[in-house]
């Protein structure tokens, strides 16, 4: 069920156990039409893919970007994820 301020849906997608000090987590994240984040970092580098429509993507204070459907980048480790709007 959609977060019902910001319109997020996050499913967890997979989770493997810390190896040597390693963990791997995966969530898909939904947003419904001017569906967004909060302003948050991940405690690790994140890989995004957009998988259906756009997304706009601000990364630490930096102009947001317009990111489209099979686009994917990176979000630097603790770089805080400051605009995410569908």
């Amino acid at each position: 069920m959609p977060d019902s301020d910001t319109g997020e849906r996050v499913t967890p997608v997979l989770d493997f156990p810390p190896r040597d000090g390693r963990a791997v987590h995966a969530d898909r994240v939904d947003h419904g039409p001017g569906g967004f984040s909060r302003v948050h970092r991940h405690p690790a580098g994140a890989y995004v893919y957009v998988i259906d429509g756009s997304v706009m993507f601000g990364l630490g204070g930096r102009e947001p970007v317009l990111v489209k459907a099979g686009d994917s980048f990176y979000d630097a480790r603790r770089a805080w994820l400051d605009r995410e709007v569908a």
